[in-house]
């Protein structure tokens, strides 16, 4: 009899870890870059003219024939400067008196996103200032997310019905993303990614059970 309870509380305990954990896998998430290939650019103010580098090819991303362009463009008079670095990381900074414009476009072959979730998500390492600062993804050159807010550090999901067109998202062939603050706004970012928002509460309230599950185990063992 007890071996036979036994086996029933492991084959819970089983069940909700694993539904659990499920939870918190991404379906096949796409890496659209982790910012891995070094890529540098800066552009000084003052003749109302963008600075471009690129496009590189680039290994640190899951689609094929991947291509990275920057694009930085400082505001104000000499020596007001915008930059953009790649490297494990990607970093947008301003001095003190730019409110620069930075872009980052991606061209690739022609692939689904939709097979590999709903969603991009972008992850916000650190920024600033807590306000002012957007972000604008655009797929295919075309469909637009219209600007969005970058509040604080944290992953940030933008669904593919929340751009003008979602449709794009089955076959892509170039992503963008454009950055706009105030003066002096600087950040940095990592993965970008095409996903599936993780549904956090109910994944956390199955982990619970399944610690649950793993002490009272414990106490019918010692019992």
């Amino acid at each position: 009899m007890n071996s036979l309870k036994t086996s029933k509380i492991k084959t819970l305990l089983s069940l909700a870890f694993g539904l659990a954990f499920s939870s918190f896998s991404q379906a096949n998430a796409l890496v659209i870059d982790n910012f891995s290939d070094y890529q540098y650019i800066s552009d000084v103010g003052g003749d109302n003219s963008a600075t471009t580098e690129g496009p590189l090819a680039i290994v640190g991303s899951d689609l094929t024939g991947a291509t990275r362009t920057l694009i930085a463009q400082a505001t104000g008079s000499d020596f007001h400067e915008t930059a953009i670095e790649t490297d494990n990381a990607l970093s947008i900074s301003n001095t003190s008196q730019s409110a620069g414009n930075a872009s980052v476009i991606w061209d690739f072959n022609l692939t689904d996103f939709t097979q590999h979730g709903n969603a991009i998500m972008l992850q916000v390492l650190a920024i600033d200032i807590q306000s002012g600062v957007f972000v604008e993804m655009i797929a295919n050159g075309s469909s637009s997310s219209n600007q969005i807010a970058i509040n604080g550090a944290g992953n940030l999901y933008v669904n593919f019905s929340d751009f003008d067109d979602a449709s794009v998202f089955q076959g892509l062939r170039q992503f963008q993303l454009n950055f706009k603050g105030p003066v002096s706004w600087d950040a940095e970012f990592n993965v970008l990614t095409a996903t599936t928002p993780v549904p956090l509460p109910p994944a956390f309230a199955l982990m619970g059970l399944a610690l649950f599950g793993i002490s009272s185990f414990r106490k019918y063992q010692h019992n």
